[in-house]
């Protein structure tokens, strides 16, 4: 049978679907489940995809891969730094100095990560101009600092205003204990839809290093690498060739970030084996559907098969009608979707704002990213067409069993 009669005859059958109510529902609802569970399917995944990359694009570019810690203020001359240059594996790297301590304002306290600005042509640099709110810009005069929008926004600040920043030592003098405070100019903030958001405050690295004392300082080389995975090798490379024992402690990404990182493959894999158990439902919803119209045209098979039709051609027109049924279902669920995925992050900020809360707050991003992989999409609908073929099969075979003559006897 050729395929254009092939599909004429199993859309004409499909058609007469119609008229067999319970048939006709068995067979939409398998097709709306097939569609509900490729469309969710895809949502879900792109959501993951999206925490994915904001994790890499954006946690991943305030944060070193690799952090050297040394004993005393890195040397951009010495011997380390002319191996970190040597090193094939390193794409760039910057001396760092960092500490903890508390901002302060007439509105409140926060707990603060002061850290020293990076070089003007470094990665983490570069994002960070890339994130500064209108009007602000980078700290270039003395005590200036530049604070993460949330951390602003807790202690009541904006733009040019004081905010004063207490680091973690003490001075101790004839009159008592004395904390280091300084007041500090506020140059801008900066909003990256991360964590840091809420505890960063940048300043030049001679600001820092009055404010916090020797010891209350944390300083040496932040290390970005041409591969973003190679760090646990680069880690152990860099420790067992370091003679002079300049490297006080070392860290990586993935000690700090890694088990996030992870977190989200896992989540990913199991949301994929949870959700494909939807669409695996669905599909063998096709089998009752399938089952059930052939019990119903039993006679119209029989009459086909009289007139010349064989086994294989009956086989064929049910696998057709229920491929045309499962193809229907996997569209639509792409269209779903694929649409549902370009609208949600505006309909999440539309629903923040609406509610006037902070949905994402606990997050690592204050936001909800989201990214549509069109290997995602061929996966899911690969996996979607290969069990509904199984189902197909499995269910026109009945057809295959009806005798002819014990039928056109009976009716």
């Amino acid at each position: 049978m050729r395929i254009s009669d092939l599909i004429f005859v199993a859309a004409r059958t499909g058609m007469g679907v119609g008229r067999e109510s319970r048939i006709a529902l068995v067979m939409l609802a398998a097709m709306t489940g097939l569609g509900l569970g490729v469309g969710v399917l895809i949502v879900v995944l792109s959501v993951i995809n999206g925490f994915e990359e904001a994790l890499k694009e954006r946690v991943l570019k305030l944060i070193p891969h690799i952090t050297l810690y040394t004993p005393q203020e890195p040397d951009e001359q010495g011997g380390l730094a002319s191996r970190l240059k040597n090193n094939p594996d390193i794409a760039d790297y910057d001396t760092f100095v960092e500490s903890l301590g508390l901002a302060s304002s007439a509105a409140g306290v926060a707990a603060a990560q002061f850290k020293g600005l990076p070089s003007g042509d470094s990665r983490t640099s570069g994002f960070l101009v890339s994130s500064l709110t209108a009007e602000s810009r980078l700290p270039t005069e003395p005590f200036e600092v530049l604070l993460g929008s949330t951390l602003a926004k807790r202690l009541g600040l904006s733009i040019d205003e004081k905010v004063t920043l207490t680091g973690p030592s003490v001075r101790i003098t004839p009159f008592g204990i004395y904390s280091r405070s300084k007041s500090f100019r506020i140059a801008g903030t900066f909003t990256t839809f991360t964590e840091y958001d809420a505890v960063a405050a940048f300043m030049s690295s001679r600001d820092l290093r009055r404010l916090v004392a020797e010891q209350g300082l944390a300083q040496g080389f932040r290390i970005d690498l041409k591969d973003l995975f190679a760090d646990e090798a680069v880690s152990n490379s860099l420790l067992s060739n370091d003679p002079n024992w300049e490297i006080e402690a070392l860290s990586h990404w993935t000690m700090t970030h890694g088990p996030l990182y992870e977190a989200v493959k896992l989540q990913k894999v199991i949301m994929w084996i949870l959700l494909s158990l939807i669409i695996a439902v669905a599909s063998f919803n096709v089998v009752s559907g399938i089952v059930g119209l052939i019990h119903r045209k039993r006679f119209h098979i029989a009459v086909l098969m009289t007139f010349g039709a064989d086994r294989r051609d009956i086989l064929d027109i049910f696998r057709c009608l229920g491929l045309l049924i499962a193809l229907t279902g996997i569209a639509l669920g792409l269209l779903l979707g694929v649409g549902m995925s370009l609208v949600l992050e505006d309909l999440y900020l539309y629903l923040e704002g609406r509610t006037a809360s902070q949905l994402m707050s606990e997050y690592f991003v204050h936001y909800l990213p989201v990214r549509i992989s069109v290997y995602d999409l061929l996966l899911v609908m690969l996996f979607a067409f290969l069990v509904s073929l199984l189902a197909v099969v499995t269910a026109a075979e009945r057809a295959t069993h009806i005798r002819p003559a014990s039928v056109l006897r009976n009716e």
